[in-house]
């Protein structure tokens, strides 16, 4: 597997492209997730 280039990504379509070209893994942190309540 040759290195890949760094290039700066600034959208969340061009995070998921780069996902999906598997220049990037996207991982989920539940402990990081934002939770914000619901107000009345």
């Amino acid at each position: 597997m040759s290195p890949i280039t760094a290039y700066l990504l600034t959208s969340e379509a061009e995070v998921l492209a780069a996902a999906a070209a598997g220049d990037v893994t996207v991982t989920r942190m539940p402990g990081m997730d934002f939770k914000c309540p619901i107000q009345p």
